[in-house]
């Protein structure tokens, strides 16, 4: 598996025809967005309601062609199975897969973020260059995310998680051997839940 770039996109859904083809639909005076609730810095759920780099984005979209966004928040996998479900209009920063292009509309990319691994440096793991040397760890990912299936295939033994802190206390708690998850919201959740313990091992091979 090569190094993953996460492009981090908004995505809505496309009106397929009876061809097969993609048909965008008008587009309504208010659209509902999942945020993901965990998402920090980019997305999360303060006193004011939904905040973030990806809220910020959002708003200015909605101020600069009038159209109102009415936010859904939770975790990851609570949005992306409503949207799958057509509950939700569009989805924010959700990856970019072939095997969604034929079901979903994306925009160009707006930031672009690495997957890392993370251990802890109590109890480190030596150096990781291909997906094979975490096999015999236990590995902490988040559900639904969207590299899950590459490391199914690698064959190691994965702990899922619904929650990016869940995650940062398995890790610490020594529940997992390391995480894989994004390298700016893993840091920033380290730092906010003083786990600072808890250091990048490498990009994810």
């Amino acid at each position: 598996m090569p190094v993953w770039l996460r492009y981090l996109l908004l995505c809505c859904l496309l009106v397929v025809s009876e061809l097969g083809q993609p048909v965008r639909a008008q587009i309504p005076d208010s659209i509902s967005v999942g945020i993901v609730a965990d998402n920090e810095p980019y997305s999360g759920y303060g006193r004011n309601g939904p905040e973030g780099f990806s809220v910020d984005v959002l708003n200015k979209i909605s101020e600069l062609t009038g159209i109102r966004f009415e936010y859904r928040v939770g975790s990851w996998t609570d949005i992306y199975s409503a949207f799958l479900r057509k509950e939700l209009d569009a989805i924010d920063e959700v990856s970019w897969r072939e095997d969604r292009v034929n079901s979903m509309l994306f925009t160009r990319p707006y930031h672009i973020r690495q997957t890392v691994i993370l251990h802890d440096a109590n109890r480190p793991l030596p150096e990781i260059r291909q997906l094979s040397d975490l096999k015999g760890y236990r590995i902490g990912v988040l559900r639904d995310v969207y590299y899950l299936e590459s490391l199914r295939n690698a064959g190691l033994e994965l702990i899922e998680y619904s929650l990016q802190p869940e995650m940062i206390h398995a890790l610490s708690f020594g529940w997992v051997d390391a995480i894989v998850g994004s390298e700016v919201t893993l840091s920033y959740f380290v730092r906010q839940l003083g786990q600072l313990s808890l250091e990048l091992l490498g990009t994810a091979p």
